[in-house]
């Protein structure tokens, strides 16, 4: 799926009948967490906030940010869930200001329902010792406890971002609606290259999160970011997302170097041991496993390409070229440009051109 998503502007206000919202739809990394006072549900919230920015999404917990000289309800609330790729609510009961009886949270419970008209996709959660209120018994709610949170959580985010690249892959699908555009897919996988998610494990991979372009693996299983350029408007998006992602390898490739250096002076470091009253000198056994995995990243690196599917209305070659050709890292990527020419012969190739 492409990293790069179709930006929809919110143009309906809750409040303000003449208001222009100005906020796109899903436009951030970011996950709007509803929740009771965080002191009271601090063990949750350091939970949540892990798992999210374990999968590169920033948390963020409306009460617990400032706003001055500004809407609250519109900048810190509403906005935001607009804005957000998901939603976690924390539906735990609070204690009554008159008593000590234990009441649903009214704030959390109004935030819930503005992210259930938004359509946003939502993880509520609940604590097994508490209730739902009755307007929502019906609504599918985690009820978890302080062992299972973890397991729970996890779980819920990985089923949730599946759901969310299910559904930018269909929008995707409508974009890529065209003929020849599905015959350029067809003719990537019939050479064998393999489309990958999103959210992937891969740091490779991850490395054209927010760009133009799309995860492949070729044959090999090697790492190689495509994209299909049909117009010069694209020229901008294109030279950024190379230019980003040639940084991110460079990153990476630095980080494994350490890694491999380090696993090295390990290995020359020598441990003395005692037998029969005698001290003998060893040398310290290499992490065997974690060395051959940071090797194949290595070579995994090396082999990292881009491939810029030039079609009849992309004229802008030789800036992307160009572009390639001034970035100075050592790793960065492989450049293959194929115009119109090369990607109709590869597609009659294949065998997917038709009289």
């Amino acid at each position: 799926m492409s990293n790069k998503m179709n930006l929809i502007k919110n143009k309906r206000c809750f409040i303000r009948k003449d208001h222009d919202c100005g906020r796109y739809i899903g436009a951030s990394k970011m996950c709007f967490i509803a929740c009771p006072n965080p002191k009271e549900v601090g063990l949750e919230l350091a939970i949540i906030s892990e798992k999210l920015q374990k999968e590169g999404l920033d948390p963020f917990i409306a009460i617990r940010e400032r706003v001055y000289g500004e809407d609250i309800f519109c900048t810190k609330i509403c906005g935001r869930i607009i804005e957000s790729m998901l939603c976690i609510v924390l539906l735990n009961d609070v204690k009554s200001k008159k008593s000590d009886d234990l009441i649903p949270n009214p704030n959390v419970y109004y935030e819930y329902g503005l992210m259930t008209a938004l359509k946003k996709e939502i993880i509520p959660l609940q604590h097994s010792e508490h209730k739902l209120a009755f307007n929502i018994q019906s609504l599918e709610t985690i009820k978890y406890t302080n062992e299972n949170l973890d397991d729970e959580l996890e779980k819920a985010i990985k089923k949730t971002l599946a759901i969310i690249e299910l559904s930018r892959e269909s929008e995707q699908v409508e974009i890529e609606s065209d003929l020849i555009t599905r015959k350029i897919f067809w003719m990537l996988e019939s050479k064998g290259f393999n489309r990958q998610s999103k959210y992937t494990r891969d740091s490779i991979l991850e490395v054209s999160n927010n760009t133009i372009f799309l995860n492949y693996q070729d044959s090999n299983d090697y790492p190689i970011f495509v994209v299909i350029a049909k117009n010069n408007e694209m020229t901008l998006d294109i030279v950024g997302g190379i230019k980003v992602i040639s940084s991110r390898i460079e990153k990476i490739k630095y980080r494994t170097e350490v890694g491999i250096s380090n696993i090295g002076k390990e290995s020359d470091m020598k441990g003395q041991y005692t037998l029969a009253g005698q001290v003998y000198s060893r040398i310290r056994s290499i992490d065997y496993k974690h060395f051959s995995e940071l090797s194949d990243q290595m070579k995994k690196i090396e082999m990292v390409s881009i491939l810029v599917l030039a079609t009849e209305g992309f004229s802008d070659i030789n800036k992307i070229k160009a572009a390639h050709e001034s970035i100075n890292f050592k790793s960065k990527p492989k450049l293959e440009i194929w115009d119109q020419q090369q990607i109709t012969q590869s597609i009659i190739d294949e065998g997917l051109e038709f009289n």
